[in-house]
């Protein structure tokens, strides 16, 4: 059976799931690093992004072209579930 390279992730020696391609709705709440610390970012689309890291309670999740923002796991739905 073929599967879309698309649909492949990546697991990490810690067994933790990066590379992933994640739905984050419209409404979240996010929190936005940069420079000048850290601050709160609430998507006004729903977006796809992928994990690029992950803590106890949230991923570091990136949007194409655009930025990355930590979001809580529960607030992901990972495409194909």
């Amino acid at each position: 059976m073929w599967v879309k390279k698309n649909f492949v992730g990546v697991l990490s020696t810690s067994g933790t799931v990066i590379n992933m391609e994640v739905r984050v709705k419209k409404g979240t709440v996010g929190i936005l690093e940069n420079n000048e610390g850290q601050s709160s970012y609430i998507l006004d689309s729903t977006r796809i992004a992928k994990i690029q890291n992950e803590n106890d309670t949230n991923f570091y999740v990136t949007f194409p072209g655009a930025f990355g923002v930590y979001i809580e796991k529960e607030d992901v739905e990972f495409i194909g579930q």
